[in-house]
């Protein structure tokens, strides 16, 4: 699960080059492409293994994304229509009020070099290590829509994930290893304070079908920033104009369309990270980042622009 805000701060750390875009190069404005990208999006995950997010075909490979200051991306939660008959078990579904639906029940644990593992009967174990496309091999199902309505688009959609085919099988031995049940305060994850999590080098976790889990994503910054304005849905907003050139895997930012000098060092970020059950039971995965454009913020602070920060980092 950690993956996830991981993926978003990586995404970041490729603007760390300065490269400036030829002047002739067309410049796109990002939400009126959006149309395009969104049919590529459902086709690419409807066709691809959920994890095998490095074959990103669908991403424009060479060009000039340009959102303005208030723009606005909005992303709704429905629930997955369960009646919807997979070609094998769903795992995961979105569920009620913008949470996550166990499906089946699963094992947790870890190798000791902390590569996860799981178990949908305590016998049979897969392994998460190694090319994406090689293990687990879950495949996401995907309904969406969307509107578009000045400088805003609503996209509406539900999901699902199925199980898929040849995965990594484990050689793993559950000998005299403990099967535990969640109870309200046990931790999975705090990277804050590692003392906290439970070892599943030593224990299995044990979540039965039918369980709850609630996923928060925040990414702060002075430019754009990622969170979840209510309980079902989403919401990035652009709190800067912001160029985006991207050439391959390559990301280059730049504030006014001009300047483009700007490298990894003129950033901070960081993330936390804290996965644990509440008092109801639900596993509550709660994942933070930042990355705050250090000159961008001094130009700021001069023209007396103040950045709602959605955390008190600045």
């Amino acid at each position: 699960m950690r993956k996830i805000i991981v993926l978003l701060v990586s995404v970041f750390l490729f603007f760390s080059c300065g490269i400036k875009p030829p002047d002739d190069l067309v410049r796109t404005d990002f939400l009126d492409a959006t149309e395009e990208v969104a049919g590529d999006v459902v086709r690419f995950l409807n066709d691809f293994s959920a994890f095998d997010y490095l074959n990103a075909d669908w991403i424009p490979h060479l060009g000039v994304f340009v959102t303005q200051e208030g723009d606005q991306v909005y992303f709704n939660q429905s629930p997955w229509d369960t009646d919807v008959k997979a070609e094998s078990p769903y795992l995961f579904v979105s569920g009620p009020e913008g949470k996550v639906l166990l499906m089946k029940d699963v094992y947790l644990s870890e190798t000791k070099n902390e590569s996860m593992l799981y178990s949908f009967d305590n016998r049979t174990w897969y392994a998460t290590d190694g090319d994406p496309k090689e293990y687990e091999n879950f495949y996401p199902m995907l309904d969406m829509d969307w509107t578009k309505d000045n400088r805003r688009i609503d996209f509406n959609f539900s999901w699902a994930i199925r199980e898929g085919s040849n995965p990594k099988v484990e050689d793993y031995d559950t000998t005299g290893i403990r099967v535990l049940t969640p109870e309200a305060g046990m931790v999975i994850e705090d990277t804050d304070n590692r003392k906290l999590e439970l070892d599943l080098r030593e224990n299995i976790l044990f979540m039965k079908a039918g369980s709850l889990i609630n996923i928060n994503v925040i990414l702060d910054s002075n430019f754009l920033q990622f969170y979840k304005p209510d309980e079902d849905s989403a919401m990035l907003v652009a709190v800067e104009d912001v160029h985006l050139y991207k050439k391959g895997w390559i990301l280059s930012a730049s504030f006014d369309g001009n300047y483009w000098g700007d490298t990894f060092f003129a950033y901070k970020f960081g993330f936390s990270s804290r996965i644990d059950f509440d008092a109801n039971g639900e596993l509550v995965v709660q994942q933070k980042g930042y990355i705050i454009n250090k000159k961008l913020l001094k130009r700021q602070k001069k023209n007396g622009k103040k950045v709602a920060f959605l955390s008190n980092r600045s």
